[in-house]
């Protein structure tokens, strides 16, 4: 066994890090059908029973797996949807101010941009409540249409409907960029959109990296308002 196999051996929460992380690639790959047992092990280091030693059955890692990949988002979009109620909070926020936190959200996503592929796979999957990850992409959408609704309300006739047209657009251009093999500026194409929708100028993307994701939002910028 060599050095790197033995400390992640010393560290089961480490390892089980790394299980995840090849699983959530697996499941890009060939979808959640796709991922054996075997061939995950094999791709870990492990023997079959020395990853159900971690994990117990396919259907708990596959639980956990779906646990992660909430977990990795949430901790992207958490800090500017607080920014967005504190926003609320102070009163009616400007149209630049509104575009601006739609512009961040979408930037702080593109950190987990290795995700997109298996968390599209799951969620073309995930359609029927019987899917474990059904439950997941639910919550997912409803924190993003609240949030939308919420922000979009003192701009727009009629804010659910264009909450919804956010998250099309979100979900969509994700899907091109996917499958354009990241061939184009996903943020910059997500900041003209919303121009499109809500109407005015769109954006800043002098922090975006052209055509393979985007770089570090810069948590602490300071949003304008009128």
């Amino acid at each position: 066994m060599n050095a790197r196999r033995r400390v992640l051996g010393e560290d089961p929460e480490l390892r089980r890090s790394q299980i995840l992380g090849h699983a959530i690639q697996l499941v890009g790959e060939r979808g959640s059908g796709g991922l054996r047992i075997q061939e995950l092990a094999e791709r870990c280091g492990l023997s079959n029973a020395g990853l159900l030693y971690y994990f117990g059955s396919r259907e708990e890692l596959v639980l956990q797996m779906i646990k992660e990949l909430e977990r990795r988002e949430t901790a992207a979009i958490e800090p500017f949807a607080r920014a967005a109620e504190r926003e609320l909070e102070q009163g009616k926020p400007s149209k630049r101010t509104l575009v601006e936190l739609l512009h961040l959200i979408v930037v702080s996503a593109m950190e987990y941009a290795e995700l997109s592929l298996p968390a599209l796979v799951l969620q073309a999957e995930a359609q029927e409540r019987s899917h474990p990850a059904y439950d997941y992409f639910h919550r997912l959408d409803k924190m993003f249409l609240d949030l939308f609704t919420r922000l979009v309300a003192p701009h727009v006739e009629h804010p659910s409907s264009t909450a919804r047209q956010l998250l099309a657009l979100m979900i969509g251009l994700r899907q091109q960029w996917v499958g354009s093999q990241r061939s184009f500026d996903f943020v910059v194409e997500w900041d003209r959109a919303v121009a499109a929708v809500l109407g005015g100028p769109a954006a800043s993307t002098a922090g975006a990296t052209r055509g393979k994701g985007a770089s570090r939002p810069r948590r602490n910028r300071t949003l304008h308002r009128k």
